[in-house]
């Protein structure tokens, strides 16, 4: 469509008659020349940009990757950014990239007007704006193709790939008060209020832009695209939330029934019992050791154990030197515990995105919340690359079998159950009776039989800590605590109460908290 410039003199609409002085001016959406304003952003740009503004929030809001609804987010992020690529190129006027994208030379030039306040008014995006959004959209094109790798099992766990969906995060959200400000400039500079042009779609045309204004006939047009641009945008929204509804649904679950044994199963028992580590008569079998016929529970929680501390589990001496994919920035941490699944990912499983954001355990590393429901097969493969470096020499098929089970079946939802504040939503009362019919007959009815190490903290007077019992342990580090609780401990002989449902492992760890912690 080529547009004819017209001339609007004080909101006439070529040549009509200016409405008499107290007569009610046509609204907006009727007759926006006449009104003295041109319509400029299409109701399909307005609903996208609005809905871009949701999803980045609600992505940021959520506690980024491995959370549901960040990835959903994502998804539809990626919905918007397809339809705002076809808009750029087919869309209305002024959406379109060719009106707003300038050469190099003509963004200094805006630049360095703004600098001097003698900036010219633009309907449109002016100059630096027209950059920014093109920014932003290469951010979001990088941030939702390296989210998507990231679902994948080839790409999952991939450094470069992490290392672009971070960085491209965080440069999308440094941009957004770049671009807030200087919408807000350039409102000042120019008396207008653009953020209200965003809501309802017009603008008043200056003096200079008045004669190539677009006609009513013209508007009309627009609307009629923006109209048909809508139902194309909603189709996308709707894909968007399809695609991520459908590919993070297998988080839902927390709990796995058991199902008969697979020749999968079957053959995994075999190996186990055919372990050095149960052959060895030094190791109690419950430790090491499994039963001939494993039920789907045991396995999960087995695998729990390996990724709590693999080489203890397994009755093995861990690895001497730090793991190679271990980022250099942490040094307070080395050696084999580099090694531990828990020391990248989290007592959580949710790795930078969750407690391990920040502290001597922060590694920077993606968590595994994303790979809830994955087939344990391609989860093994993962355990076997070259980032993880897991052979089957230092980590047996049978062994890997089971972590990847548990990683695919057995996680849970820390925040569901743990407050920010450390508190538990679980009852206490409930937790009561099983703490003393089963975990008391090791701890102690007051949770001080047994020692749990010691903390970091000096103990008064010297000395290498204050010792920690389960009162201590179960208030300093609740996530810690709701794994061992559903999965047991390696190379110690203590329960899984993974058999009776994450509540009950929940209301245990709320009496856990009111237990003596000295």
């Amino acid at each position: 469509m080529t547009l004819t410039p017209r001339l609007i003199v004080g909101g006439d609409a070529g040549g009509a008659n200016p409405p008499a002085p107290g007569s009610e001016s046509p609204s907006d959406d009727l007759a926006p020349v006449a009104a003295g304003r041109i319509l400029v952003w299409d109701v399909a740009v307005r609903v996208f940009h609005w809905t871009l503004v949701s999803c980045v929030l609600g992505a940021w809001l959520s506690g980024g990757s491995g959370h549901r609804i960040h990835e959903i987010c994502g998804f539809v992020a990626a919905a918007l950014l397809c339809f705002r690529l076809i808009w750029g190129i087919g869309g209305t006027r002024y959406a379109r990239f060719a009106e707003f994208v300038r050469r190099p030379a003509g963004v200094r030039r805006y630049l360095g007007d703004i600098l001097r306040n003698r900036a010219s008014r633009h309907v449109g995006h002016n100059p630096a704006g027209g950059y920014m959004i093109l920014l932003m959209l290469l951010c979001l094109a990088m941030i939702s193709i390296t989210g998507v790798m990231q679902l994948t099992g080839q790409f999952f766990g991939v450094a470069w790939v992490e290392a672009v969906h971070h960085y491209a995060g965080n440069a999308l959200l440094a941009m957004v008060p770049v671009h807030v400000l200087g919408v807000i400039l350039s409102s000042w500079m120019h008396q207008e209020n653009l953020i209200g042009a965003m809501f309802r779609g017009t603008k008043a045309p200056g003096p200079d832009e008045a004669a190539v204004a677009p006609t009513a006939p013209e508007q009309m047009l627009m609307r009629v695209q923006g109209s048909q641009g809508l139902t194309v945008l909603m189709f996308l929204i709707g894909a968007g939330v399809l695609a991520g509804w459908t590919m993070t649904s297998h988080r839902t679950q927390t709990e796995v029934a058991e199902i008969p044994p697979t020749p999968t199963v079957e053959e995994i028992s075999k190996a186990v019992q055919t372990s050095a580590a149960t052959q060895a008569k030094d190791i109690q079998d419950y430790v090491s050791g499994g039963p001939d016929d494993a039920s789907q529970t045991w396995l999960i929680s087995s695998g729990g154990r390996l990724y709590d501390n693999w080489f203890k589990a397994l009755g093995k001496a861990g690895p001497v030197a730090t793991h190679k994919s271990w980022p250099a920035s942490n040094t307070s941490v080395s050696g084999e515990t580099t090694w531990r699944c828990k020391s990248c990912h989290g007592w959580d499983y949710s790795g930078r995105d969750g407690q391990y954001a920040a502290g001597t355990n922060a590694t920077g590393i993606i968590g595994l919340q994303r790979m809830r429901g994955r087939d344990p097969e391609a989860i093994m493969a993962i355990l076997g690359n070259t980032t993880h470096g897991f052979t089957d020499e230092i980590l047996p098929q049978h062994a890997k079998y089971r972590l990847a089970l548990f990683v695919s079946k057995g996680q849970h939802t820390a925040t569901q159950y743990i407050l920010a504040s450390g508190k538990i939503r679980g009852d206490a009362a409930q937790g009561k009776p099983v703490f003393q019919s089963v975990c008391a007959s090791c701890h102690g009815f007051d949770g001080r039989a047994r020692k749990l190490g010691a903390s970091s903290d000096s103990a008064p007077g010297g000395g290498s800590g204050v010792p920690l019992y389960v009162g201590s342990k179960a208030t300093s580090g609740p996530t810690e605590v709701l794994h061992k609780i559903r999965n047991g401990h390696p190379g110690a002989i203590m329960v899984s109460m993974r058999p009776f449902g994450i509540e009950v492992a929940a209301n245990l760890l709320a009496y856990a908290q009111t237990l003596p912690t000295k």
